[in-house]
């Protein structure tokens, strides 16, 4: 009885010439890929070399720590000074142009 009522609350139309059924594929394609190239295992260096390779590593992350915190000081004693005419930036391109001129 409730599936006859269903039937006439909504009546099932069909248009008889116009009927059209979609049909969905799925195109799966591989790529065929070429092993890359074992890359030869480099020998560790030891001795004087390395220990060269990595003083110069560290002073070169020195250096630039130094760096930033000059430009960090530099900026705190614009603002402490009141220098607000001078922008923080041209006070940071001021002092690596010294240290260019410097090193």
């Amino acid at each position: 009885m409730g599936e006859k009522m269903a039937e006439e609350e909504f009546p099932n139309t069909t248009h008889e010439g116009f009927n059209v059924t979609l049909h969905t594929t799925l195109v799966v394609t591989t790529k065929l890929v070429l092993p890359t190239p074992a890359k030869p295992i480099l020998p560790v260096q030891t001795g004087e070399q390395a220990q060269q390779e990595e003083q110069s590593s560290g002073m070169t992350i020195f250096f630039s720590l130094l760096v930033l915190a000059i430009c960090i000081i530099l900026v705190h004693l614009l603002i402490r000074y009141r220098l607000h005419f001078l922008p923080e930036s041209v006070a940071v391109v001021s002092l690596g142009k010294s240290l260019s001129v410097i090193l």
